[in-house]
C-alpha cells in the first residue's frame, strides 16, 4: 500500500492457525480461534487498515503436480483452473508466497502464458529466497538499453531471459508434503523471516517499476556498484541466511527445458488446458517427458570424465 497499490487479491484455501498471528500482521488470535479463512481475514484486515484499498479474497486450492485427483473432482478442478487463469490475466503482478514447491507450478505457467510479472517467495527455517521470474516481451526487438555494457563494466541479462523458480530443476515437482521433515515446513521458521522476505519482494517489485519499461528491466551480474542509475542494479534473486546474517544475489538464465516456464509446457497448457493439468497432477513425470528432461537425465550415463594426479596417472569414469 505504501507504493500506491490499490487493488489486491488473496488466494488461499486454508484457515488461520494459531502460529499465524505471531509471524505476520494480517491475522489475530481471534481469527485462529474461529478458524476464519486466511484469504478473507487478510482482505478484511487490509480494508480496516486502509479503507480506500480494494481487497478481494478467493478461497480455493491451487492444483499441484503429484497431488492426485479423482474423476469426481474433475469438474471442480476445471472451475478452479479457470478462476486462477482469469485472476492472473486480470492482475499485473503475481506473488507466489505458497507453502510448497509444487504449489508454485501452475501460477508460474499462467504468469508465463499471460506475460505477467511473478515473484516467488520461499522460506526455510532460517533462510529465504525471493526470485523475480523472467517475462517474455510481446514486442519483437525490444532492448533493455544497456547492451553497450562490456564484461568489465558488468553484465546485464534481459528480463525475458531470467530464470523462473523452477529453471534450476532437472526433475519435475512432486508431492513434497509426503514425509516432509520439520525444518522443511514453512510454518517452522524464525519469527521475523516472513516479514524480511516479503519486504524484499515488495521492494524488488517497486524497483522494477522505476524502470522506463518494467517488463524489460534487466538483471545485473558482476559489480553492481559501478552501474548508474540505481535501478540498473536490479538483482534477479535474493537469497538470505539469518544463521550468518548475510545474503547473496545470484543471477540465472532461463532454462529452455524448464518444467514451468518452458515454451513446450506453456503451449501444452494453452492447447489442452485442464486435461494437461490433470495429467500432471496424477503423473508429474509427464513433465519430464514433455520437456525432454528424461533424456537429459539419461545422457548423464554417457558422460566420460578423466582425473589425473601429480604422477600423471589417469582415472576414467
Amino acid at each position: 500500500m505504501g507504493w500506491g497499490v490499490k487493488n489486491i487479491t488473496f488466494l488461499d484455501n486454508s484457515t488461520v492457525s494459531y502460529s499465524n498471528p505471531v509471524r505476520q500482521s494480517l491475522s489475530e488470535f481471534e481469527d485462529a480461534r474461529r478458524s476464519r479463512s486466511k484469504a478473507e481475514t487478510a482482505a478484511t484486515a487490509l480494508q480496516r487498515i486502509y479503507p480506500c484499498i480494494e481487497a478481494n479474497a478467493v478461497c480455493l486450492t491451487v492444483p499441484m503436480p503429484g497431488h492426485t485427483i479423482s474423476e469426481s473432482e474433475e469438474d471442480a478442478l476445471e472451475r478452479d483452473i479457470t478462476v486462477i487463469d482469469e485472476l492472473v490475466a486480470n492482475h499485473e503482478v503475481v506473488f507466489l508466497a505458497l507453502d510448497s514447491r509444487e504449489a508454485r507450478w501452475l501460477p508460474t505457467v499462467l504468469a508465463t502464458k499471460h506475460g505477467k510479472m511473478a515473484f516467488s517467495v520461499a522460506l526455510g527455517f532460517d533462510n529465504y529466497v525471493v526470485i523475480r521470474h523472467g517475462v517474455k516481451s510481446h514486442e519483437k526487438g525490444v532492448k533493455s538499453g544497456f547492451e553497450h555494457l562490456s564484461a568489465q563494466e558488468g553484465t546485464v541479462i534481459p528480463y525475458s531471459d531470467l530464470a523462473c523458480y523452477f529453471c534450476s530443476d532437472v526433475t519435475a515437482p512432486g508431492n513434497s508434503t509426503i514425509d516432509r521433515t520439520l525444518d522443511q515446513q514453512c510454518t517452522v521458521s524464525r519469527a521475523g523471516l516472513s516479514m524480511i522476505a516479503s519486504g524484499i519482494a515488495v521492494e524488488m517489485l517497486a524497483s522494477v517499476l522505476q524502470y522506463h519499461d518494467p517488463l524489460a528491466a534487466p538483471a545485473n551480474i558482476g559489480d553492481r556498484t559501478i552501474l548508474r542509475p540505481y535501478w540498473v542494479r536490479l538483482p534477479h534473486q535474493v537469497r538470505g541466511y539469518l544463521s550468518r546474517f548475510s545474503q547473496m544475489t545470484p543471477c540465472v538464465r532461463r532454462f529452455e527445458k524448464c518444467v514451468a516456464c518452458g515454451c513446450t509446457v506453456v503451449h501444452e497448457y494453452v492447447t489442452r488446458g485442464a486435461e494437461f493439468v490433470k495429467e500432471v497432477m496424477n503423473c508429474p513425470s509427464y513433465l519430464e517427458k514433455l520437456t525432454g528432461l528424461d533424456l537429459l537425465q539419461a545422457s548423464i550415463d554417457d558422460v566420460h570424465v578423466e582425473f589425473s594426479d601429480d604422477n600423471e596417472s589417469i582415472m576414467s569414469l
